[in-house]
């Protein structure tokens, strides 16, 4: 099988592709391209017109993650001015329109090789004050972020991380790697007790049900009658 041109244009090195894959089983791709971050999908007659998500000119946008998950497509990058992450994100099932470009890291160094797991769990690699760290905060697009917590805390370099989660009814775990200090490199792993993500939700509650975390409703909630929904206190809807 011949591997397709996903870009078609002439003109600019196209460079950093990272893919996810929708709940369609279609191939969602975001990539760098002469300083701006681009993204299109597969379809059956070629790959969609690329979009500009950075819209960054003359600032140099790179590195870039997606992810795809219950209905939403997220893309993470860097940019240098300043020198943080930024997101935007957008719902699958509507036409493609995309939310307004956040900073992630509000950082005063340097932020870079970002990566995100279930909407929600954000790691990156930051310049602290001349050091290296991997930093990690929670929470979900467009409903607001915890603070910010240093994951790797060494006085060595710490860059390129990766992370997987898990999700049990009491407590979530959160699974980081990345390489540690100068030549010969190491790689590092850690587990941490980790903030659960947002349970996405529409339809039918047909029996008695209990939100116990933060919720982010995707579509119309109908309650059937006689049953009740309990939200409990400090979550948000």
């Amino acid at each position: 099988m011949t591997s397709a041109i996903v870009d078609q244009t002439t003109t600019g090195k196209c460079e950093f592709p990272s893919i996810d894959i929708d709940n369609f089983g279609i191939p969602l791709l975001a990539y760098a391209k002469e300083e701006e971050i681009y993204y299109t999908k597969s379809t059956p007659f070629g790959w969609t017109t690329p979009e500009n998500l950075s819209q960054s000119t003359g600032i140099e946008s790179n590195q870039p993650f997606i992810e795809f998950y219950r209905g939403r497509i997220v893309v993470l990058w860097e940019e240098d001015d300043p020198e943080d992450i930024y997101m935007r994100y957008s719902w699958s099932s509507l036409p493609q329109e995309w939310s307004d470009k956040e900073n992630i890291s509000s950082s005063t160094g340097r932020s870079t090789y970002p990566v995100i797991e279930q909407n929600g769990n954000i790691v990156w690699s930051e310049n602290d004050n001349g050091n290296w760290e991997i930093f990690y905060r929670w929470g979900f697009p467009g409903g607001g972020w915890s603070q910010i917590r240093n994951l790797s805390n060494t006085v060595s370099s710490s860059k390129y991380p990766h992370m997987g989660y898990s999700r049990f009814p009491e407590v979530s775990y959160l699974y980081a790697c990345w390489t540690e200090g100068d030549e010969p490199y190491e790689v590092r792993f850690d587990e941490f007790e980790a903030e659960p993500s947002p349970l996405y939700v529409s339809g039918h509650i047909t029996e008695n049900s209990v939100w116990e975390q933060n919720v982010f409703v995707t579509g119309d909630i109908v309650i059937d009658s006689g049953v009740t929904l309990t939200i409990e206190p400090g979550n948000r809807v």
